[in-house]
């Protein structure tokens, strides 16, 4: 080439935008009751990809509903996205799955009785809630000994119904017939 350049002069146009760095961390969302069966999905919400570590009572492990025994916890997600943003929340709940055991001392199941003592007790670490239905239809809340004259019950076969709920909205339902 004789030292001669076989190209035209070239110009180039660029065009910058301003590129921010992510400063945002991610969103935990975890809706759990403070009794509860079962516990709901935890959801993260953030603009990329982030990863998720989950401590239950100082122990990291993968989150299984199943695998989460009955009783108190406390559970620490951390978020962290792929800017290094970190967030942790930590959330305390009870499980419970277990119905509350319910047990009639009066009156007994098949019996004849010319006064009618209702009389039981329930048994629940976390009580939520106990009525009693009557032989008139009449439901009465909370109320562990109720006692009624023959006159008032009539004659036949009769029944109550006692119903237990505790907090996490387990049921336990006991129906007595007398005579």
């Amino acid at each position: 080439f004789g030292g001669q350049s076989t190209t035209e002069p070239v110009s180039v146009a660029a065009r910058f935008s301003s590129i921010y760095a992510d400063a945002v961390p991610p969103k935990i969302s975890f809706p759990v009751e403070e009794f509860a069966r079962h516990i709901p999905v935890p959801v993260i919400t953030d603009e990329g990809q982030y990863s998720v570590q989950y401590v239950l009572d100082g122990n990291e492990t993968a989150l299984d509903d199943i695998t989460i025994p009955e009783g108190a916890h406390r559970l620490q997600i951390i978020a962290t996205d792929e800017s290094g943003n970190t967030s942790a929340e930590t959330f305390e709940f009870t499980i419970d799955r277990t119905a509350p055991k319910i047990q009639v001392m009066s009156p007994l199941n098949g019996t004849k009785v010319s006064d009618l003592t209702v009389s039981y007790s329930v048994q629940d670490a976390n009580i939520g809630g106990v009525s009693v239905t009557l032989p008139n239809g009449t439901t009465l809340q909370n109320a562990t000994s109720v006692r009624i004259p023959g006159d008032d019950i009539g004659l036949g076969l009769h029944q109550i119904t006692v119903l237990a709920t505790d907090l996490a909205g387990n049921q336990a339902e006991q129906t007595i017939l007398f005579d």
